[in-house]
């Protein structure tokens, strides 16, 4: 279903002075790019900044740079470049004392999905554990990045067989989101990756029936009326359409790809 040296930091120093970057604006252009589906142009236009970081001696800067750059080198499966970004993010976070902040923890959070995107399960679940940590004493219960961290810390769960505890996190994530504003999107990824689990589990012909149910569930969720339609949604679209393709529902897989093309093309 489912441009750097990467040496820079033995030369780089937290403690030099250097202007602050326009961050507000930095990221805004970044949201540009994601909701027109320009994933190759958002990730220049991060490669930029993070040297205009790391030759201005913004340290800060660079750390929020870095942690978007991890999420958007895993979209796109450079494999090399998410890794490397992310130990970068995590070490500049330690340099910055930023542990047991919340910055710090989704950073963890974020280095740990891409461990897990590249077949890294057992690297990546103590850093979904501490950042389940982090969040817990920073965080009000339901917040949106607590949702996410159980839906991904799931996935590790599940490639590492550890199938109770996985349903246990999928289980809280759709919880989580569903009291959350707009947090449909994230509840119905949970309910397909919870469709798998159960294949996986129990095997296909088995779990049959909590499928069924799990795919009528994400289907439900993502025809809200109420949820925006935007460069998020299309991006989320593309996520769901290839499970209900797997799981034979073929024409709403198709009519979600079409309408996340629309999207995009509008955008």
């Amino acid at each position: 279903m489912k441009i750097y040296d990467d040496g820079y930091f033995d030369k780089y120093e937290i403690g030099m002075c250097g202007e602050s970057l326009p961050l507000r604006r930095i990221l805004n252009k970044l949201s540009e790019y994601e909701n027109r589906g320009d994933r190759e142009s958002a990730i220049k236009h991060m490669q930029y900044w993070a040297n205009e970081a790391v030759c201005s001696g913004d340290a800060k800067s660079l750390f929020t740079i870095k942690n978007e750059l991890m999420g958007l080198y895993r979209i796109n499966g450079r494999r090399e470049e998410a890794l490397s970004a992310a130990e970068e993010t995590l070490k500049t976070g330690e340099q910055l004392h930023l542990s047991g902040t919340e910055a710090y923890g989704t950073a963890l959070l974020n280095a740990a999905t891409v461990y897990k995107a590249f077949g890294l399960s057992k690297k990546a679940l103590p850093l979904f554990r501490r950042a389940e940590e982090i969040f817990i004493n920073n965080l009000e219960p339901n917040d949106a990045k607590t949702g996410g961290l159980y839906n991904n810390m799931a996935l590790c769960f599940a490639d590492l067989d550890m199938f109770d505890e996985a349903e246990h996190a999928y289980k809280k994530a759709i919880d989580i989101m569903s009291v959350n504003v707009n947090g449909q999107l994230e509840a119905a990824v949970s309910w397909l990756n919870l469709a798998d689990l159960y294949e996986k589990r129990e095997g296909a012909v088995n779990a049959e029936g909590k499928i069924s149910q799990c795919l009528d569930a994400a289907e439900k969720l993502l025809e809200d009326e109420s949820l925006p339609r935007n460069g998020y949604y299309a991006f989320v679209l593309e996520k769901c359409a290839p499970v209900f393709d797997y799981y034979g529902r073929f024409v709403y897989a198709k009519e979600k790809k079409d309408e996340a093309k629309r999207i995009y093309e509008r955008n």
